[in-house]
C-alpha cells in the first residue's frame, strides 16, 4: 500500500535533541510508504536549525522540509507545519521525542481503523544510564497513567478527553486549513492542548489514545525538571480555565479547581487547611526551600523510595498548585491565597 504521512516537529534552540529526533525518524521502517515528509519548523532559534537537516540527507520515501518563523510559540509552529504539509495525515511530535521504527505505520493504521479521529500515544522517559530515585518515581507515574487510561480498551483504542501533542496525529481534512489545529492565542503549555480537546469534544470529533503507539521522551528525569514542567502545566490550565470554563464539559476543570483553586466557603476544613499550606509552600521562596529539602533527602537516602516518593508527590503538587495560583492571578484576577479575593 502507498501510505503517506507528514511529520511536523516544532523546535526552538534544541539542536542536540532535534538531531536525535531526526535520526530516529529517518530510521523508521519505510515499508508500505510512498511518501514520508518531515517538516521541521524553527520557531526563531538563535542558531538556525537548518544545518541539522543538512547534516541528515534523506532518500525516498523520506523528504525533509525546513521552515523558519519568528518566535511565536509551539502552537503557531505546529500550525505552520500543518498548513504546509503535503499529506492528509499529519503527525506532531516534539523535538525531544524519539519514535520507534514502526510508529509512523501505527499512526497511519489507526486512522484507517478510526477515520476522522485524532490519535495520540504516550512518550515515557528514556531510562538513564544510572537509575535515579527521581527516574523511578516518574517512570512509576507514567506506568500508572498508561494502566489507568488503558482500562477497558477495545481493540487497542481508548476513547479519551485529552490530547498529548508530543505524539499526536490528525487528518488535515478534519480541520480548517486557515485556522490550523491549535489556538495560537493561548501561549502557555497545556492551555492549547486543553483548548483543542474541548473543541474536539464540542465538534464531536473522537480522540483515541492508542497504547501501542509509544515513543520515548529524552527530557531529563530530575525532580527539578518535573516541578518546572508541572508549574507550567498549572499555569496553562489556569489560562485555559479563564478562556474555556463556560464552554468546557462540566467535569473538565471541576476537580482541578476544587482542589487547587481558591478557598471556598463550601470546602471541608481539611481541604481549607491543605490549600492554605500549599499556598504558603507555593510562594517562590517556599517552593525553593521545599525543593532544596527534597533534594537533600534524595542525596542522603537515594534508595529510600518509601520516604522519597511521597515527598516527590508533595513538592510536585506544590509547584502545580503555584502554577494554577499564578495563572489565576494573571488571567482571572483571582487570588487563591488565604485572605485573597477568591
Amino acid at each position: 500500500m502507498d501510505h503517506k504521512i507528514t511529520v511536523v516537529i516544532p523546535t526552538y534552540n534544541r539542536k542536540a535533541q532535534l538531531t536525535e529526533a531526526l535520526r530516529h525518524l529517518l530510521a523508521s521502517d519505510p515499508a508500505g510508504f510512498d511518501g514520508i515528509e518531515i517538516v521541521v519548523v524553527d520557531d526563531g532559534s538563535k542558531e538556525s536549525a537548518k544545518h541539522v537537516l543538512d547534516a541528515h540527507p534523506a532518500t525516498k520515501p523520506f523528504r525533509l522540509v525546513y521552515l523558519y518563523q519568528e518566535n511565536a510559540g509551539p502552537a503557531a509552529a505546529r500550525n505552520n507545519g500543518f498548513r504546509n504539509a503535503s499529506n492528509d495525515i499529519v503527525l506532531f511530535i516534539d523535538d525531544d521525542v524519539l519514535v520507534s521504527k514502526t510508529l509512523l505505520s501505527e499512526h497511519v493504521q489507526a486512522h484507517l481503523d478510526k477515520p476522522g479521529s485524532v490519535i495520540f500515544g504516550l512518550y515515557p522517559y528514556v531510562k538513564p544510564q544510572v537509575e535515579t530515585p527521581s527516574y523511578r518515581y516518574l517512570d512509576m507515574l507514567e506506568r500508572d497513567a498508561r494502566a489507568e487510561v488503558s482500562d477497558g480498551a477495545e481493540a487497542g483504542y481508548v476513547k479519551a478527553n485529552i490530547v498529548a501533542s508530543g505524539n499526536l496525529s490528525v487528518e488535515r481534512s478534519v480541520f480548517d486549513l486557515k485556522k490550523g489545529v491549535y489556538d495560537e492565542t493561548l501561549k502557555t503549555p497545556m492551555s492549547e492542548e486543553l483548548e483543542l480537546a474541548i473543541r474536539l469534544w464540542d465538534k464531536k470529533i473522537p480522540i483515541y489514545y492508542v497504547p501501542q503507539i509509544e515513543a520515548l521522551h529524552t527530557q531529563p528525569t530530575t525532580i527539578e525538571g518535573k516541578c518546572i514542567q508541572d508549574y507550567k502545566y498549572g499555569y496553562g490550565i489556569a489560562e485555559a480555565y479563564a478562556r474555556l470554563a463556560d464552554v468546557a464539559p462540566p467535569e473538565q476543570f471541576a476537580y482541578t479547581m476544587q482542589v487547587n483553586g481558591p478557598i471556598r466557603s463550601g470546602d471541608t476544613l481539611k481541604l481549607k487547611i491543605a490549600k492554605s499550606v500549599k499556598s504558603i509552600l507555593g510562594s517562590k521562596p517556599g517552593r525553593s526551600i521545599f525543593l532544596s529539602f527534597v533534594r537533600l533527602l534524595e542525596g542522603l537516602m537515594p534508595n529510600n523510595d518509601k520516604l522519597l516518593f511521597p515527598m516527590y508527590r508533595k513538592v510536585i503538587g506544590v509547584h502545580y498548585f503555584a502554577g494554577i495560583r499564578d495563572g489565576l492571578e494573571r488571567f482571572c484576577n483571582i487570588d487563591v491565597r488565604p485572605g485573597g479575593n477568591g
